[in-house]
């Protein structure tokens, strides 16, 4: 027998297999990396929104009137966010709700408009008028 007539066969069953095992695996592997990356980035973001709330709580209790708005509206619109996680978004409002009645109650008086009030006047350009009337 020459070995350049030698030729081997395999069955189709075996042919189709290996490659459809393959393309499992490596689908298999596709997600649970796409899984890793879902839970990081939504760490990332929890983290992020937190280490910005932080900064604008302490923006709101500052002595300074135009950070003090600041704070307050990066809280509005930290509320409002569309990458807010739902689960972070009571918890956000919950401070934004203290901030707000803290410096009506350290002066003794209502503010007459809440947060939310606040961001609207400034993204509308009125933010003079709205730091004007914030204590």
């Amino acid at each position: 027998m020459n070995p350049a007539e030698v030729t081997a066969t395999l069955p189709l069953w075996q042919l189709l297999l290996a490659p459809a095992v393959a393309l499992v695996g490596v689908l298999l592997g596709h997600l649970l990396t796409r899984g890793s990356a879902k839970e990081l980035d939504k760490r990332w973001h929890r983290e992020e929104t937190m280490r910005t709330l932080r900064w604008a709580c302490e923006q709101t209790g500052s002595d300074r009137e135009g950070l003090r708005f600041v704070g307050f509206a990066v809280l509005g619109a930290l509320s409002a966010s569309s990458l807010l996680q739902e689960e972070d978004r009571r918890f956000i409002d919950a401070v934004a709700s203290a901030a707000v009645e803290a410096p009506a109650t350290e002066y003794g008086e209502g503010t007459g408009f809440d947060a939310v009030d606040v961001v609207d006047e400034g993204l509308e350009g009125n933010s003079g008028q709205a730091a004007a009337s914030h204590p």
